[in-house]
């Protein structure tokens, strides 16, 4: 829920916002959040060298790379689409750790989730398939394909929090890599100064961004991490099988979304996929060897 919400109320921002100013302040009031934790937060981040590097990695697949790409996609796609989109993260990310993590088993079921997922991607891809009244095709295509490297960019941080930092405190963690966010979306945006202007923004578009930030980034990455912790990244995953129905049911509320039959076809394929992964056996107990440090 809460990362549904958040990317229809991101929507609404980038009505006035760049991109790179809505992603910045969305993770600007989490990570300004988390420094009102002071102290407490501080002393209980991971100590070392190696552990640094850890969150610094895990903080630029998780929460910045992804979320700038997400919200240059929400430039030519509705966010009822991000969210039929993001429904394929349990997929990817289940094939993912099975790549990476051996101690992941892959099923056909995941096999045969992720084919289907595939497949309706295809269709969303070739139909030009946005879900705005008014979009271009092309602006539509390559919005889809930011998107997809967002998922593929967030699983792997998935996958690499399960196995680097799952021994450390889950708060001290998300803040981290919170922070490093931050830095890396502003430091695109500071390459970008003439985007960054705040002064016609309205009280809509504020508030829009600043749930965003405490719903999405605060709440939905601490939770998504602790998830992550305790049961791994493909449950953690999980979450995102009601992305499509939240954000395109809020955004066809708030933002007026269209329905299209091709749209429709591709959700449907995703959907099915999801529901084979899910149903096929997809939740099995995690066990992955401690990391070596």
């Amino acid at each position: 829920m809460a990362f549904g919400t958040s990317v229809v109320a991101l929507r609404i921002a980038l009505v006035e916002l760049s991109p790179t100013t809505a992603a910045l302040l969305r993770v600007g009031t989490a990570a300004l959040a988390f420094a009102l934790l002071g102290r407490s937060v501080r002393s209980r981040f991971p100590r070392g060298r190696r552990a640094a590097v850890d969150v610094v990695v895990a903080g630029v697949l998780n929460i910045g790379l992804p979320l700038l790409l997400f919200s240059y996609a929400l430039q030519g796609i509705s966010s009822g689409m991000l969210g039929v989109l993001l429904a394929l993260s349990p997929t990817v990310t289940a094939t993912l750790a099975r790549v990476l993590l051996p101690d992941e088993p892959i099923s056909r079921a995941r096999v045969a989730g992720l084919a289907l997922g595939l497949g309706g991607l295809l269709v969303l891809i070739l139909t030009r398939a946005t879900g705005l009244q008014t979009a271009d095709g092309a602006v539509g295509v390559i919005s889809q394909l930011l998107a997809v490297a967002g998922i593929v960019s967030s699983a792997f941080g998935s996958v690499y929090s399960r196995r680097r930092l799952a021994e450390f405190d889950n708060t001290a963690t998300t803040a981290g890599q919170t922070a490093v966010g931050f830095v890396l979306i502003a430091v695109v945006a500071a390459s970008q100064p003439s985007e960054i202007d705040v002064s016609a923004v309205s009280v809509r578009a504020w508030a829009a961004v600043l749930y965003s930030g405490l719903a999405g980034s605060l709440l939905g990455y601490w939770l998504r991490f602790r998830t992550i912790q305790r049961h791994g990244p493909v449950s953690a995953s999980f979450a995102n099988y009601v992305e499509p129905l939240v954000s395109t049911g809020l955004g066809a509320v708030l933002l007026g979304g269209i329905r299209m039959p091709s749209k429709q076809a591709g959700a449907m394929l995703i959907l099915a996929g999801v529901a084979t992964v899910t149903f096929g056996g997809a939740r099995q107990r995690w066990v992955v060897p401690p990391a070596t440090r």
